[in-house]
């Protein structure tokens, strides 16, 4: 009875965990385990909450009390090294790695966070490459991390380039309504509906091929003909920012919404969002994020979004929550969306020669 009773308070407790609740999880995982003490089911969910209040000296000795109680769980090991992990003492979060795999030698999540371990400590090829040929656990402890971690090394290299004389040089200044003066636009007559959806669609297409120079004078040709036209905006922000045009991309979004007397379509205003982050803005990125209402299946990456405003104010702790929210309510798109490409563009910076 009272197992069944101290599972059910650790069952509250860890639905508040996940609604990002920890000080209401506190006292049920407390009750939880004043019933069943030597429990490691009921030990590591309370642990992990006190790691979320900060309190990571009581967690370890939560979890070093689980491990005594079954010694042979690797989960103890686990949850402990992600705790010394998070406050940057690497060699010990190695040590409690290494003992998971030591007891059981296949455990994905314990490889994963290893080779998370060898990107902080400097061995960042050899930790691309075991992230990019090993299956990707389910689990949002490492998701939400691997992207704090791979979204601010690709930011800093990408500073770093900005930073370069040679880009500067090579560079295209785009300035509206043509994106390339050199290279006019040439139909400028009104075009049918049957031409603006093919135009639409070559647009999107080179969106997909990687040449958003040319989606980017598709979507113009259709933004003069029609300057409140929605997914023009939308694909020409984009290309503008692939081509690192951030201040044009910003400019066109607001105009629009200007245009349209401030009749916000969320999927537009959360790239506004995303613009600003790029361009370092990430107050206001983080106030438009947090006014979008979320309605129906899609989010817009909106939590991701956040997550990385926050991260990139220094906000660690909070972009993780962000993180973890776009993984539990968004998996499928989260993970397609922004943490594959999130990958492939690790694998392209620190694994070419």
């Amino acid at each position: 009875m009272k197992v069944l009773k101290a599972e059910h308070f650790s069952a509250i407790g860890q639905k508040l965990l996940n609604d990002n609740q920890p000080g209401s999880a506190f006292e049920y995982f407390r009750k939880a385990a004043a019933l069943c003490s030597e429990n490691p089911r009921i030990l590591i969910p309370y642990a992990r909450c006190l790691s979320q209040l900060d309190e990571t000296g009581e967690a370890l000795d939560i979890l070093d009390r689980a491990q005594k109680a079954e010694p042979g769980n690797p989960a103890p090991q686990i949850f402990m090294g992600i705790i010394h992990y998070d406050t940057g003492e690497f060699a010990k979060a190695l040590d409690h790695f290494n003992a998971c795999l030591h007891k059981a030698p296949s455990n994905q999540l314990a490889r994963n966070f290893r080779a998370l371990l060898f990107f902080a400590l400097g061995k960042k090829k050899e930790a691309v490459r075991l992230l990019s040929s090993s299956w990707l656990e389910h689990n949002l402890d490492f998701l939400s991390r691997f992207c704090a971690l791979f979204e601010m090394e690709c930011r800093k290299q990408e500073l770093e380039q900005s930073e370069s004389p040679l880009k500067e040089e090579i560079s295209v200044p785009v300035s509206m309504p043509n994106p390339n003066p050199e290279e006019p636009i040439t139909n400028e007559k009104k075009q049918g509906r049957r031409q603006q959806k093919r135009i639409l669609a070559s647009a999107i297409k080179a969106l997909d091929n990687k040449d958003p120079k040319f989606a980017f004078r598709n979507f113009q040709l259709l933004l003069k003909q029609n300057p409140s036209h929605a997914t023009a905006t939308f694909g020409a922000a984009i290309a503008l920012a692939e081509m690192k045009h951030y201040k044009e991309a910003r400019d066109l979004v607001i105009d629009y919404f200007d245009r349209k007397e401030n009749s916000f379509e969320p999927a537009l205003l959360a790239w506004l969002g995303r613009i600003y982050i790029f361009l370092g803005d990430f107050e206001k990125a983080n106030r438009i994020l947090r006014a979008i209402s979320i309605e129906g299946p899609d989010d817009f990456h909106v939590f991701y979004y956040l997550a990385l405003s926050l991260l990139f104010q220094g906000e660690k702790k909070q972009a993780l929550r962000a993180f973890k929210k776009s993984f539990r309510l968004y998996f499928v798109d989260t993970l397609e969306d922004c943490f594959k490409p999130l990958l492939k563009k690790a694998e392209s910076q620190f694994l070419s020669p």
